[in-house]
């Protein structure tokens, strides 16, 4: 159970673990201390009169392409430097408000949600990415500088950072949550996405903001395992944490198969790269003319996405709508509730590169929602990976329950050779 302490008091260590973190790990835009001050000082007043809300007691940090009213949102872009403080909250900022969680502040992201980095390190290792494009906010809870954040996901935004750096999140299936107020990159594939250090507080987050709540964790789930192989396959590692986790799974109780082959699933990679880059151009095609230059990959996109014709963009929808199809079907053949798949290739590598986005990018096309379910270790680099549970879209509450179900059969010192 989450704590009900004071918010004061919460606000209080959070930024002294900032400053104690932030110098090595860069998590942070900026860090609105008096802003969070002011903010526990209001739910402690109103908590002594009246039943606080069911986040109070947290923090919050929020990707830097999410509005947080009375702060800019510039979206790690040198073309947001003159960016006025946001009007509003976005959607899922303002709800974490009504739940009584406090604001830090805003993470680093990668430029406008794409691959230019920013300057975040992963806590377990500086000297490595915490993945992207959501960098900031997963180093942030990580690192314990917060207990949950704001991502988006647009490719692997969300899920990758989370495995990178061992901690929950989930991604909404496509259109379930509003996006109101935060920065499109591509109007057909962004989705809300949060991070916590467990799934169990994951599961308090979810319920509180959007009333997603988990099934009977008495029964255990069907899943169906894919081994990443379709969309150029997994290093090692992480080849023997997927296999740890499905005999995890397989001795507490769940009925496990491997998932049928797909017509098409191998083609998901070139979908969502079609796909991105045509509404990428549309939402953002303007900075190629515009004075501050973007960064060089997320220019290399917008010039290829101008390239996209109409019709590539309708066969690459339709192809998508396929593959999904298809893969519902597959799961009915299996009897299956949810995919158990790689979260990421393996651990994050070392250097500013955010990392291969395959493994999750090729399900975001379809619009699945995805858990990812902490607790696994590379053991050739002590870096932490994590696997993700998936379900058919719309079906949220499958993909949470067999994630928080998996998580209790995983324990944090599971080291990825011991299947």
């Amino acid at each position: 159970m989450l704590s009900r302490g004071q918010s004061t008091a919460a606000v209080e260590a959070a930024l002294a673990v900032i400053r104690e973190r932030e110098p090595a790990v860069r998590a942070w835009v900026l860090v609105d201390a008096d802003g969070a001050r002011t903010q526990a000082a209001q739910l402690d007043r109103a908590a002594a009169f009246e039943r606080p809300g069911p986040l109070h007691g947290m923090t919050a940090a929020v990707k830097d392409l999410v509005d947080v009213a009375g702060l800019p949102t510039r979206c790690g872009s040198s073309t947001r430097d003159d960016a006025a403080p946001a009007a509003n909250d976005a959607d899922v900022v303002a709800r974490i408000r009504v739940a009584g969680a406090a604001i830090l502040g805003k993470t680093v992201t990668t430029e406008y949600a794409y691959f230019d980095p920013g300057p975040t390190r992963n806590p377990h290792d500086t000297a490595r990415t915490p993945g992207g494009s959501s960098s900031g906010s997963a180093a942030a809870v990580a690192a314990g500088m917060a207990d949950l954040a704001v991502a988006t996901q647009t490719a692997a935004s969300t899920v990758r950072p989370a495995s990178y750096c061992g901690i929950a999140a989930l991604v909404t299936s496509y259109g379930r949550w509003p996006t109101a107020g935060i920065q499109e990159l591509s109007g057909a594939l962004d989705t809300v996405g949060l991070m916590t250090r467990t799934v169990e507080q994951l599961v308090t987050v979810t319920a509180a903001l959007y009333g997603v709540t988990v099934a009977d964790l008495t029964r255990a789930p069907r899943i169906a395992v894919f081994d990443g192989s379709a969309f150029g396959g997994v290093e090692d590692g992480m080849r023997a944490a997927l296999t740890l986790a499905v005999a995890r799974a397989r001795a507490a109780g769940a009925r496990v198969s491997p998932l049928p082959c797909i017509d098409g699933l191998g083609d998901l990679s070139d979908v969502h790269s079609t796909l991105l880059a045509a509404g990428a151009h549309r939402a953002l095609g303007h900075l190629l003319s515009a004075g501050d230059e973007p960064g060089h990959l997320l220019r290399a996109l917008l010039t290829r996405g101008s390239a996209i014709t109409a019709t590539q963009e309708q066969d690459a929808a339709r192809h998508a709508m396929t593959v999904r199809g298809a893969l519902g079907a597959a799961l009915d053949e299996t009897g299956a509730d949810v995919v158990l798949a790689p979260a990421a290739t393996g651990p994050a590598p070392v250097g500013t590169a955010t990392g291969n986005p395959d493994q999750s990018r090729c399900w975001h096309a379809l619009g699945l929602p995805a858990v990812v379910v902490p607790g696994l270790t590379d053991v050739e680099t002590g870096m932490p990976l994590g696997v993700q549970l998936l379900a058919r879209p719309g079906a949220d509450e499958a993909a949470l329950t067999a994630a928080h179900w998996l998580a209790r059969h995983l324990t944090a010192d599971n080291v990825a050779d011991r299947a």
